[in-house]
């Protein structure tokens, strides 16, 4: 990004870059997990209307999203080991592709309980999609460990076995 700081403005709740780079060039609509992660490494400004936002006023308006800290923490992760991240096509997870090889990345915090049907139908979707799952774990310090996740197959055993 060659030190230049971006301009983002705020139009009709869109991060719309006003001012960018090679990367971020004009026009350009961000998510605004990326905004926050452009403005907690100083390579952003954002203004909505004359006042320049915070990082602490961005978490602020997505405070009410659940996952929302927890996918920040992990794309900030991604981001420092030079992945390239995007949205999901849930609300708490990411898609990354590297290497000719699509991953979708379900994001939770340990000490969650997760219901069993849940996961199992998101690595199964995930796969149908083509990508392969993996499971990201935010622990209390902020550390992000990765599983690979995969579909297992349980045989039904007979009545006579039990």
């Amino acid at each position: 990004m060659s030190g230049k700081i971006i301009e983002i403005k705020v139009f009709d709740d869109k991060y719309v870059v006003v001012r960018g780079s090679e990367k971020y060039p004009k026009g350009t609509t961000l998510d605004p997990l990326e905004v926050a992660f452009l403005i907690y490494e100083g390579k952003a400004v954002v203004f909505d209307n004359d006042k320049v936002l915070s990082l602490k006023d961005l978490v602020n308006r997505y405070s009410d999203k659940k996952d929302w800290w927890l996918l920040f923490t992990v794309l900030h992760d991604l981001y420092k080991r030079g992945r390239i991240v995007k949205r999901g096509f849930s609300e708490n997870d990411l898609i990354l592709e590297r290497e000719g090889k699509k991953y979708r990345i379900f994001v939770t915090e340990e000490n969650v309980f997760l219901p069993i049907t849940l996961i199992s139908e998101w690595i199964e979707s995930s796969i149908d999609k083509g990508y392969i799952p993996v499971i990201a774990v935010v622990d209390m310090h902020g550390d992000v460990t990765y599983y690979k996740a995969s579909k297992y197959m349980f045989k039904k055993l007979d009545k006579e076995i039990l």
